[in-house]
């Protein structure tokens, strides 16, 4: 892994041990792992992580579970951005999926979103949270979008911030 270079543009290089898992190196260096599987008549490919944060045994295990559950008749991807999920759910799935992996604080990232949205809101449909407050969510709003629930998350004004409260604390 260490032997990839990046040149001037993206390329990737494809694992002879897992056939569809490659590492794509970017311009700037990073090293992701991607797996490209058939689903349908479509051809996918599925971001597994990046290199370093993921070894290259960890990405070709999620690789396998990924083309596992293709041969069950499930679409990783569609599995990975369900639409149908509670903010509970959304939490749990985003300190497991974003914050362990990235960060040695992910608990003290865990019990503020418990304690301020899941013990609030814990049941409301994780696709009607676009007005939230987010100035101490941390990567919980790109995580959302990357995610395809399309959330807007603007910078709210003190004003505007007491307005997206009243509205999420009506029933």
């Amino acid at each position: 892994m260490e032997a990839l270079k990046p040149t001037g543009k993206r390329y990737a290089v494809h694992d002879a041990h897992c056939p569809g898992l490659s590492v794509r190196v970017n311009a700037n260096g990073t090293k992701t792992f991607t797996a490209s599987y058939r689903y349908g008549r479509k051809q996918r490919r599925l971001t597994i992580g990046r290199y370093p944060i993921i070894s290259l045994a960890e990405a070709r295990d999620k690789a396998r579970a990924a083309y596992r559950e293709v041969l069950e008749g499930v679409d990783p991807q569609a599995v990975r951005r369900r639409k149908n999920m509670n903010l509970r759910e959304g939490v749990d799935a985003f300190i497991e999926q974003y914050a362990k992996p990235r960060n040695r604080s992910w608990r003290e990232t865990e019990r503020v979103l418990t304690r301020e949205l899941v013990t609030r809101f814990g049941e409301r449909d994780l696709t009607l949270t676009a007005h939230m407050p987010t100035s101490w969510f941390g990567g919980w709003p790109s995580w959302c979008r990357s995610r395809g629930f399309g959330l807007r998350w603007p910078s709210l004004s003190a004003a505007m911030r007491a307005q997206a409260r009243a509205r999420w604390d009506a029933p």
